[in-house]
């Protein structure tokens, strides 16, 4: 219809007259939109399920580290700085999940602010680069680019 793609639940019941059948009564009703938000959900709590795993990951193996592998004070400390920001990474993705509460509610208000990409993309290459021995990160941006 109109270019677009529809689902349509249809159900059909037989006309009874007086024991004599009559015909057929068919519905239809368009389910388009309770189809979307079925898939829109199911793909929300795959994303929320893998973004949740991936700190969560960190966290783990770094505590692992800390606990049965002797470091340096030096080292120790990085991890726990690590340990710190997957879990405010943590605390940021169940803000955001009651974010998408909210807006399914209506009740969501928004406060945009910018931020220095260098800032974002620093804080993601320090939790990478924590995570191994082999490979070195580097960054390096001259210019404050805001998003």
């Amino acid at each position: 219809m109109n270019q677009e793609e529809r689902f349509i639940q249809m159900y059909a019941e037989k006309i009874y007259l007086r024991g004599t059948r009559h015909g057929t009564m068919l519905v239809f009703r368009d389910v388009t939109h309770e189809t979307e938000v079925d898939r829109l959900k199911t793909e929300l709590v795959s994303t929320v399920s893998h973004e949740l795993r991936t700190p969560l990951t960190s966290i783990i193996g770094f505590t692992e580290l800390l606990r049965f592998r002797k470091l340096s004070a030096e080292r120790s400390e990085k991890y726990l700085g690590m340990i710190h920001q997957e879990t405010l990474r943590l605390e940021d993705l169940i803000s955001n999940l009651l974010d998408v509460q909210r807006m399914e509610s209506g009740q969501q208000t928004y406060h945009n602010e910018p931020e220095r990409l260098s800032a974002i993309l620093e804080q993601a290459i320090a939790v990478h680069q924590g995570s191994s021995q082999h490979h070195h990160i580097t960054f390096d941006c001259t210019e404050d680019v805001y998003v």
